[in-house]
């Protein structure tokens, strides 16, 4: 099975376990029904075991680098604003709502800003492509501004970003990108 069908099938499972770990911290508070505080500690364990979960399954496809550690970092916190907005929708706004409602859609809110937040951070930039693709012995022929791998195409055009350009274009992006990643 590919790696990256393998992790797919992990990140279902992560989803699975910070499901159960939520409804276990929420029943396991007496009365969790009449209070917030135990909708707040099962949505910060459930985010806390989903980003744990999701982090170490992806660990070894990402390029850590000190930037992607940072933003990885900053992005925890950063959060807590979708999911303070939701908070208040789901538990001020809606009328007849109690505020354990508006903490679930917080908890959903942080979660789904989380995965798209680590999609971006993650993510293989132009030069981290080429440097992989040299290292598997690959000389690809990438798009100057997408970074897409133009190889094997029988036009000068970019099918993802449109872009056209001429041979000798081309060619001296080959040199440059070359010459930034130790010269050939």
């Amino acid at each position: 099975m590919p790696a990256t069908i393998s992790r797919l099938l992990m990140c279902f499972g992560v989803l699975i376990g910070s499901v159960i770990v939520y409804l276990l911290v929420l029943i396991s508070f007496d009365h969790w029904w009449r209070y917030e505080t135990g909708w707040i500690n099962a949505g910060v364990a459930s985010c806390l075991t989903f980003a744990g979960g999701w982090s170490l399954v992806w660990r070894g496809a990402v390029r850590w680098t000190t930037r992607r550690i940072f933003l990885t970092l900053i992005l925890l916190p950063c959060g807590l604003i979708p999911a303070g907005a939701f908070f208040l929708i789901g538990g001020f706004v809606i009328p007849n709502n109690d505020t354990g409602f508006g903490v679930f859609l917080g908890t959903l809110a942080w979660i789904t800003t989380w995965l798209i937040g680590t999609a971006i951070l993650w993510r293989e930039n132009a030069k981290e492509r080429g440097e992989r693709l040299r290292q598997l012995g690959i000389h690809a022929v990438a798009c100057p501004d997408c970074g897409y791998n133009l190889t094997g195409l029988r036009e000068a055009r970019c099918p993802e970003c449109g872009a056209a350009y001429t041979l000798d274009q081309l060619y001296a992006t080959i040199t440059e990108q070359r010459a930034e990643l130790g010269g050939e």
